[in-house]
């Protein structure tokens, strides 16, 4: 079976990642998302485990900065010690830590799938990703010509 994690922050990152989920039928699936985040759905996620991360702070800044560097000693704990064979992102920044550790994973797979939002460019973090994932997945066809043979396609999911 197997050990996937699924990397997203708030709002319509965890939902799109909510909707990813009836795909990983059969694996172990764990979703780590901040403290206190609570969508309509989160009630009925079919994940084995949720982990919720520290944020302190959401506009970049040095708060942002903070949250990031505690993200990633929970995240360097949490990766360790559940070591998922899968990272799967929908975004945001948190996303970052988790697969800079997981690129030291040996045999770890990174995938990140950009927002539907994110039809002419790619989001921040989603740029950083690109370089740090070994498949790159966007929700309209713009950016896969924009970014040729380095992103691909899927159609829209959310």
């Amino acid at each position: 079976m197997k050990k996937i994690l699924v990397v997203a922050s708030g709002g319509g990152h965890v939902d799109q990642a909510i909707a990813v989920l009836p795909c990983l039928h059969g694996a172990h699936v764990e979703l780590a998302t901040y403290a206190g985040i609570v969508t309509p759905t989160m009630e009925t996620v079919a994940v084995n485990k949720i982990h919720r991360m520290f944020l302190w702070g959401e506009v970049i800044g040095p708060k942002l900065a903070f949250s990031l560097c505690v993200n990633f000693l929970q995240f360097l704990f949490l990766l360790v010690t559940r070591r998922p064979e899968v990272i799967l992102s929908t975004g945001s920044e948190m996303a970052i830590p988790a697969f800079l550790i997981g690129r030291c994973l040996p045999g770890t797979i990174l995938i990140h799938l950009e927002t539907a939002i994110r039809v002419h460019d790619l989001s921040l973090s989603g740029k950083v990703l690109l370089r740090l994932s070994n498949h790159f997945f966007v929700q309209w066809p713009k950016l896969e010509e924009k970014y040729k043979g380095k992103v691909r396609y899927i159609g829209r999911i959310f």
